[in-house]
């Protein structure tokens, strides 16, 4: 079909170069990101056409992909224990706390503060 004829001119090959790009953009700006029409505008596409690429891809929404590669991020920083959980939610470029703690419980399954307490009581007891 479709789809057969469009992977046989190598856009696949295109679709993939793409998703590493926003993938490495992702990475490398994972403190700027506050919506996915911005980026998508600044890497050049128009946000639902990188969606669809991406989801195509990678089998997950590209928000999706962006809130977990924040979490892990977040974690990083909890555990590092340089920083406050505000301080890490508007390093995130999130809208408020309530917002960065109700991601953080849907991705992590505690809230940070929940997170930071056991981290923090486990390190003392090894």
């Amino acid at each position: 079909g479709i789809r057969d004829l469009r992977m046989s001119r190598g856009l696949g090959d295109v679709y993939k170069t793409q998703v590493y790009a926003v993938v490495r953009y992702i990475s490398e700006n994972i403190f700027n990101i506050d919506s996915i029409g911005k980026m998508a505008r600044e890497l050049g596409y128009c946000d639902s056409y990188l969606s669809r690429v991406f989801k195509e891809k990678m089998g997950m929404t590209l928000q999706s992909y962006v809130t977990m590669k924040k979490m892990e991020k977040a974690v990083e920083m909890i555990e590092q224990g340089n920083f406050t959980i505000t301080e890490i939610a508007l390093k995130l470029s999130f809208e408020s706390l309530q917002s960065f703690s109700k991601s953080f419980r849907r991705t992590v399954g505690v809230s940070p503060m929940e997170y930071r307490k056991e981290y923090f009581s486990k390190k003392k007891s090894e």
